[in-house]
């Protein structure tokens, strides 16, 4: 009865899902950059930890307004197309004033192409190899410029 009962332990130990399928993520991160010299607000980014409603980005600082991910097990990595999921980005400034609004379905104008992928820089940083974490990050950042400005606004 007891070498059953260690036989037992050692199949189950044995056919023990690995911790590292299952556990390390795959995380796709969304940045705008002002690259301005106003200070600007972005309403419709969605809430996380960091972010409310209304985001106050600084001139030439980032901020996070989207975040998607995967479980390695799932064998799927973050795209750019998640943030098509939002509805629109506007941008005011400090006083409210609308300054620019992007929707997807704007998309095919050339001067609204936020929700573009060729209009975002991309990074990829797999940390695993120096800090031994257990994420794989895939980054996308959009510089808001002055041009993106002066676009007028439908």
């Amino acid at each position: 009865m007891r070498r059953i009962k260690y036989l037992a332990l050692f199949l189950i130990l044995m056919s023990a899902c690995d911790p590292h399928d299952q556990l390390w993520h795959r995380t796709g991160f969304h940045f705008m950059k002002n690259m301005t010299n106003t200070t600007l607000v972005l309403n419709g980014v969605p809430r996380t930890w960091q972010t409310q409603n209304k985001v106050i980005v600084q001139p030439q600082d980032s901020v996070w307004i989207f975040r998607n991910g995967f479980s390695y097990a799932l064998n799927k990595q973050p795209t750019f197309d998640g943030i098509l999921t939002l509805d629109e980005i506007s941008v005011c400034d400090l006083d409210g004033n609308l300054l620019c609004r992007w929707r997807p379905d704007n998309m095919e104008r050339e001067e609204l192409n936020v929700f573009k992928e060729e209009r975002w820089r991309y990074y990829y940083w797999d940390p695993y190899e120096y800090y031994r974490t257990a994420d794989t990050y895939f980054i996308w950042v959009y510089d808001i410029t002055e041009e993106d400005l002066q676009v007028s606004i439908d």
